[in-house]
């Protein structure tokens, strides 16, 4: 507590000093409240920022799946229209080289053919 003085002046000087830190001392805990608070208030709006972010980037993510899947269903149709392509065309060579094999007249035929016209 104070120390009392004789001294009216003395001790106003004394209350005058205290009365001033005590002001400082309420100045400085109130910018460090300031502070405080608007280091939390960039904190929630930084976190907002990322939740949308992560938010967007989750949509863009789920878009992305989207499409690969289309894309992946897309590519096995084209390879099954391949293969069918490639079945077919295997099969229409085959069918060419048959006929082309029954109409060619063979050694045999002709030889049976140029004996049967000597005759």
């Amino acid at each position: 507590m104070l120390a009392f003085s004789d001294d009216p002046d003395q001790m106003i000087e004394l209350l005058r000093e205290r009365f001033v830190a005590l002001l400082q001392e309420e100045a400085d805990v109130s910018n460090q409240l300031t502070r405080i608070e608007n280091e939390l208030e960039n904190s929630r709006q930084l976190s907002q920022k990322q939740a949308d972010q992560l938010k967007k980037l989750k949509e863009q993510l789920a878009t992305a799946k989207e499409k690969a899947s289309q894309q992946k269903t897309e590519l096995e149709t084209a390879k099954e229209q391949v293969q069918k392509l490639l079945a077919d065309y295997q099969a229409s060579a085959k069918e060419q080289e048959r006929r082309k094999f029954l109409t060619k007249p063979s050694r045999a035929n002709s030889l049976t053919v140029w004996i049967v016209s000597k005759k």
